[in-house]
């Protein structure tokens, strides 16, 4: 399953803080929320072959520096071998007035 690869490959990059879907109250920063966001099937006459599933990615920091330099850091692990994951635009800048946090938020498409 690709979200429990997403959490294994940043893993380090985030001393183990990446979750699926939500992250839990007051976790410590950085930390990465993962969420699987829809995908496309590739169906030919032979049935089902290929799978895309998107995942977006967001990062949470306490400074936009940690949180774009988190981002890339993230992006280059997901788009290298073996995982090769294809980003879908740029990331996007993120802030949370209730918590003062900065975010970075981005889509990537992987095939199965």
């Amino acid at each position: 399953m690709i979200g429990d690869t997403l959490k294994t490959a940043l893993s380090t990059t985030f001393s183990g803080r990446v979750y699926p879907d939500v992250g839990p109250f007051n976790a410590t920063q950085p930390f990465a929320i993962y969420q699987q966001i829809g995908g496309r099937a590739v169906v030919t006459f032979c049935g089902e072959n290929n799978v895309n599933r998107m995942y977006q990615l967001t990062v949470w920091a306490d400074s936009r520096r940690e949180a774009d330099s988190k981002m890339e850091a993230a992006s280059l692990i997901l788009t290298s071998p073996p995982y090769m994951g294809i980003p879908q635009g740029g990331a996007l800048g993120r802030y949370d007035e209730m918590t003062k946090t900065y975010g970075s938020m981005r889509d990537f498409s992987f095939w199965s």
